[in-house]
């Protein structure tokens, strides 16, 4: 019989709709950066790539090397949680805004509004792992506020853009970042940035 462990390397995760993660070397191997939420350490994952580049900047700022890869090409067994009965993810979104202001930072960590994904399975950890419906409905819902309604083919399309397309939207989205610093539980809105239009968007979190 056929575990779901041993099953893994038939079901690649985020297959449906890529997502991205960073990672970097750590002592000879590869460690995903994960974060810290109400079900433990959950790997963080992006659905665009240029959020994913913001937050390799944020850290190479304070001496942590990351690169972008695929999540469907990361060792399955990273998101398995520490008591093996879940695989476990966190889909970052945007950046919570207050008075029209970014807020990149919360403690140790880069602030987020991100979905948490826990998926179970009878006998332990699912062989798949893709945006389950609530996730894929709240996604939709922030994006289609942001007047983004092209952000599935948006995102991937991203990695086949030429350079000098690529470094200018992240050019642009930093330069039109305006950074401030509050309280996570005092922002109102979610910030997302439009690589193809290169402005920020803000969504009012009662919206979603």
């Amino acid at each position: 019989m056929t575990s779901a462990h041993e099953s893994f390397c038939h079901h690649p995760f985020f297959s449906e709709i890529p997502a991205f993660v960073l990672a970097g070397p750590d002592g000879g191997q590869l460690q995903v950066a994960a974060s810290r939420t109400k079900a433990g350490p959950a790997v963080s994952c992006f659905l665009s790539p240029l959020h994913a580049m913001l937050e390799l900047m944020y850290w190479a700022c304070r001496g942590r090397q990351y690169e972008i890869h695929h999540a469907s090409l990361i060792d399955p067994k990273v998101f398995i949680n520490a008591d093996r009965t879940a695989l476990v993810a966190e889909l970052r979104i945007g950046w919570p805004a207050h008075d029209g202001k970014i807020v990149m930072q919360s403690g140790e960590s880069t602030a987020t509004c991100a979905k948490l994904m826990v998926h179970s399975a009878e006998f332990g950890p699912p062989p798949f792992f893709e945006l389950d419906a609530e996730t894929l409905d709240q996604v939709e819902r922030m994006h289609e506020r942001a007047g983004m309604f092209a952000w599935r083919e948006t995102y991937p399309d991203m990695l086949q853009w030429e350079q000098a397309r690529l470094n200018w939207a992240v050019k642009r989205a930093v330069e039109t970042m305006e950074i401030g610093s509050a309280d996570k539980m005092d922002c109102t809105k979610a910030a997302l940035f439009d690589p193809e239009f290169g402005q920020w968007h803000f969504v009012e979190f009662a919206d979603l």
